[in-house]
């Protein structure tokens, strides 16, 4: 009777354990990778009444079993499903974190101050020191540093991961020392076929981490050819200023060696600046001041004049094998800088030299007067005469043989007709549908050689009808449009109004002699350097200082000038014909050059390195006219790009653990990687409370290092954490099968109790 009892009790006291399981189950529903417990039965020790019996073959009795009468139920186990995963939840935060197992179940390791403890639970945080803790209890997250030799991550016994630290709150800038240049030179593209090219800039940073922008200029040397020239053509700070000084040239930073004749000149006018209180006047004292410090033996200042290829071809009309090449220059020196003593002196035979790009001398000519008659109108002009060759040591000049530069039928003069100043004048179209060009005649009196007194008014109009009378008419006005007649040159024209008859007279022309030419297209040259000494008591005439071979092409007939990168700047680009592909960049076989910025630290600048700039991605071909060749910092991959002093600008964990920091400047820095813990027996370890496992002796040690996440193909997300995996469902069927245990074992007590209260009646 007893018995009963006590097995009542002990099934009472076993169901209510079950009971607390579940509920601290459901009670952690919602606890962030909370491990659902579950109990077993165990049956308590049997009382033996009879022992079992075996077969006695001699008495024919067979066997009997034993009698046991068993004492009631206690708690066998309870099981953590440790390994059994929970659901995901998204929070977005860098630091909770989800270990998604593989084969082998995996813990965070996290120091309470006294030992190394495990979870799964990976929501974190950085706290005031830098240390990423667990937000719940602010034990440190433990795991591997970096080797401060290698830069790797060190994975020696776990440590605190110091992930804030005044160390990593900047990253380093870089110098750049790699770039590109990609995209398509399109010939149709008009920047690329005029004076000063398509223009390209390249971001640059120095070792502190201060960018500049490198200006580069793409220009048509020969297109037929495929040969373009690229040239460096300045180098500007963050707030628009050139760093150029006169002790640095160009060609020093981007250019091949001297002689080499690589590239072309580049128009760089616009990139200065006069300083205040400083003009073109100043430039002309300029000249002239260098060319007295430049003097010669006898104290006379020398002036070079010069003319450029391009328009010595045009104003001769010179093509093919008579052509200068491009680049060339004509020039010749003198002590006089009056326009017509130059003339004066020019066409008594003043010695002509033929200058490459290099400023070489191949071709050597005289220049001798020449009277040509141009349809009854005379005047003086020059006739030059050039021959390719060299020059010896004594200064003799030696004729080649084949003469390639010879054209002395070529003279120096052009006829200028109406046709030549279309552009001054206004299209008109008759009644009868005839186009035509009007003019005034005070706007191109000194262009046809108008006299004053024969035309007083300024307002009268001339028009000029090309498809009239063998196709020159030329019909004059007043302001009112009353016709009047004119003569120039004696010779006869027609003059056509609807009042008044035709009279014949000559077209308005006007013989365009050397002098013309010479004045406008003639010009002295002063470099970087000479113009620094030339103005060194007077102060410099730019914002900008020109650097040393820069060139300052002045016209001293004109007053115009220009600024002009070296004529040896640069290197030439040279396209396959066929395919549009680069061959080389430079001659040879080069598909890279360096943009030598070491050279800067004569200007100051130390902190630079070279930049080696790859050209083989660049195209020449068809695009629309669109020009899309540019200047990419850094290689193919982004390595030596460059980047300016980076600040902190967030932290991220990759799935096998790594931590980064991100910077402003595009930085990507490893700050450490968060080691797991594995055990043997994962189900052995011992729950210590706040999410938290220690090691005992059926789980397995741990050995202080820990392993990588990823070692098994196990991962850790970021922005997730891991649910609990408590089921609801099945701690509710649960809930419902020990309440009737529980009544159940209730019922053997009363009904126990029943019992030996009809046994206690038997005595009444």
């Amino acid at each position: 009777m007893m018995r009963s009892l006590y097995s009542g009790v002990s099934g009472l006291k076993t169901h209510q354990t079950k009971m607390d399981v579940i509920g601290n189950n459901i009670s952690n529903v919602n606890t962030v990778a909370f491990k659902a417990s579950s109990v077993t039965f165990s049956s308590i020790m049997y009382q033996t009444l009879s022992s079992a019996s075996g077969a006695n073959t001699e008495a024919g009795t067979g066997g009997v079993n034993a009698k046991q009468i068993g004492l009631g139920v206690t708690t066998g186990s309870t099981a953590v499903n440790i390994t059994g995963p929970g659901a995901s939840e998204t929070t977005g935060l860098p630091f909770d974190l989800k270990i998604t197992d593989k084969s082998t179940s995996s813990f965070f390791i996290v120091n309470n101050g006294a030992e190394n403890v495990f979870t799964k639970a990976g929501s974190f945080y950085v706290d005031g020191a830098g240390n990423l803790c667990m937000k719940s209890t602010g034990y440190t997250v433990m795991g591997w540093g970096l080797d401060p030799a290698t830069g790797t991550i060190r994975k020696d016994t776990v440590g605190p991961l110091k992930i804030m630290s005044a160390e990593n709150q900047t990253s380093e800038p870089e110098a750049t020392t790699q770039a590109r240049c990609t995209g398509v030179v399109d010939n149709n593209n008009t920047q690329v076929t005029s004076p000063t090219g398509t223009v390209m800039n390249l971001t640059i940073y120095d070792n502190l981490g201060y960018p500049y922008t490198a200006r580069f200029s793409i220009q048509a040397q020969d297109v037929k050819g495929g040969k373009y020239a690229v040239n460096l053509t300045d180098i500007i700070d963050e707030k628009g200023n050139s760093i150029l000084t006169s002790n640095v040239s160009l060609n020093a930073l981007f250019g091949p060696t001297a002689g080499d004749g690589q590239g072309t000149c580049t128009d760089v006018t616009e990139n200065y600046k006069f300083a205040a209180g400083k003009s073109k006047t100043n430039i002309q004292i300029a000249v002239q001041n260098a060319a007295a410090i430049n003097a010669g033996a006898n104290g006379t200042p020398k002036y070079t004049y010069y003319f450029d290829a391009a328009d010595i071809n045009a104003q001769l009309g010179l093509t093919g094998e008579l052509a200068l090449p491009d680049g060339y220059r004509l020039s010749y020196t003198s002590e006089k800088m009056v326009y017509s003593d130059v003339m004066d002196e020019l066409k008594k035979g003043g010695k002509v030299n033929v200058l490459d790009a290099t400023g070489k001398v191949v071709g050597q000519g005289s220049a001798t007067t020449n009277i040509p008659a141009v349809n009854g109108y005379s005047d003086k002009g020059v006739k030059w005469t050039f021959q390719s060759g060299t020059v010896d040591a004594s200064g003799n000049f030696q004729a080649d043989t084949n003469n390639k530069f010879t054209f002395g039928d070529n003279g120096l003069t052009k006829i200028l007709t109406l046709d030549d100043y279309t552009s001054n004048g206004t299209v008109v179209t008759a009644d009868d549908g005839t186009t035509g060009y009007k003019f005034k005649v005070g706007d191109i009196r000194s262009l046809l050689d108008l006299d004053q007194t024969e035309f007083p008014d300024d307002d009268a109009e001339i028009y000029y009808w090309p498809t009239l009378v063998n196709g020159q008419t030329v019909q004059l006005t007043t302001a009112s449009g009353t016709p009047l007649s004119f003569t120039s040159n004696s010779d006869t024209a027609k003059v056509f109004s609807e009042d008044n008859p035709p009279v014949v007279k000559s077209i308005p022309r006007k013989y365009a002699g050397p002098e013309e030419i010479l004045k406008d297209y003639s010009y002295t040259t002063i470099t970087g350097g000479d113009l620094a000494s030339a103005t060194k008591e007077t102060g410099q005439i730019f914002t900008e200082e020109l650097p040393s071979d820069m060139e300052l092409r002045y016209n001293l007939f004109t007053g115009s000038y220009t600024i002009n990168t070296p004529l040896k700047d640069g290197f030439t680009l040279q396209f396959d014909t066929v395919e549009g592909t680069l061959k080389s960049i430079g001659g040879g076989d080069n598909m890279t050059q360096t943009l030598n910025l070491s050279a800067l630290t004569a200007a100051g600048f130390n902190a630079f390195q070279d930049v080696k700039i790859d050209f083989s991605t660049l195209l020449n071909c068809n695009n629309g006219g669109t020009n899309t060749a540019s200047m990419k910092g850094g290689d193919a991959g982004g390595a030596g790009k460059g980047k300016k002093l980076g600040s902190l600008t967030g932290l991220s964990v990759d799935q096998s653990g790594k931590i980064f920091a991100s910077y402003s400047n595009g930085n990507t820095e490893l700050l450490g990687q968060i080691a797991v813990a594995q055990f043997a027996n994962a189900s052995g370890l011992e729950a210590t409370g706040d999410n938290c496992y220690r090691a005992t002796l059926n789980s397995g040690e741990f050995d202080g290092i820990g392993v990588e996440i990823d070692a098994d193909g196990s991962s850790i997300t970021s922005g997730e954490l891991e649910m609990s995996n408590v089921d609801l469902s099945g701690e509710f069927t649960s809930m419902i099968t020990t309440q009737r245990g529980f009544q159940a074992n209730s019922r053997i007590i009363t009904v126990s109790d029943t019992l030996l209260e009809e046994l206690i009646n038997l005595k009444r």
